[in-house]
């Protein structure tokens, strides 16, 4: 087998792992509600919370499969305590996102480039802002750990296995940025294109971070803070109020 079907045969792996561990994570919350819904009566946040909840655990459910069912084992993972450097590069990983986005989001501004709201933003506009008061929990213990463990723990590292580091990053990013599609879905496909573009940057950052401390804890705790501030900063422009204030 030649280099380059090998390495074609890699990227229709990482993106299947990239799809199903989304496909997981939206059929398995769904499941969950069913099935507690059908016992306990819950308001809308509280759904929000277990549907939330169960996507990362869908997420990681692919994760450890793969990495068990070829062989690799959950050392694959790269998960330990972090030290003082990989708080640093927590830090730092988490400003040049912040950085990046804003960056990003003036430039499209300026050329009045239009751009999608994501899904949990949408939900917490049309079914309450107390949504987000999950939301930015569970951006660590679901989202940040369930999205990591999939395309940086599993997809990055099984096409850096065949691919140059930086081709890995850049490969599991747009792959990582496609299956976001449904999450930014817009009739108008420039608003979806744009935030695509800031979405791959961010994960091209979270790629770098891994690299750079082979520990997947660095990029789990910088995707779930940028997403708790996100959330937090909608919920106090909707509703003028500071959590805990």
């Amino acid at each position: 087998m030649t280099t380059e079907t090998t390495r074609v045969r890699r990227l229709a792996v990482g993106s299947a792992l990239g799809v199903g561990g989304l496909f997981v994570g939206t059929v398995l919350p769904l499941v969950a509600i069913l099935l507690v819904g059908a016992f306990v009566p819950l308001a809308f946040g509280e759904l929000f919370a277990v549907g939330t909840l169960f996507f990362g655990v869908g997420l990681v459910l692919v994760s450890v499969w793969f990495v068990t069912s070829t062989g690799r084992g959950l050392g694959y993972f790269d998960l330990r305590l972090p030290g003082l450097r990989d708080l640093l590069y927590v830090v730092g990983g988490l400003v040049a996102l912040v950085g990046v986005a804003i960056a990003v989001g003036l430039v499209f501004s300026a050329l009045n480039v239009p751009t999608a709201q994501n899904s949990i933003e949408n939900t917490a506009r049309e079914g309450g802002a107390e949504v987000l008061l999950w939301a930015i929990p569970l951006a660590w213990l679901a989202i940040g750990l369930g999205e990591e463990l999939v395309f940086r723990g599993v997809v990055q590292n099984y096409l850096e296995e065949e691919f140059s580091t930086a081709g890995a990053i850049l490969a599991s990013s747009v792959i990582f940025a496609l299956v976001h599609i449904p999450a930014y879905y817009s009739p108008n496909p420039a608003a979806t294109g744009s935030v695509l573009v800031v979405v791959f940057c961010l994960s091209v950052i979270l790629g770098v971070t891994y690299v750079r401390t082979r520990n997947l804890l660095v990029p789990i705790l910088i995707h779930g803070t940028y997403n708790a501030i996100v959330f937090l900063s909608l919920y106090v422009a909707l509703t003028g109020d500071v959590p805990g204030v």
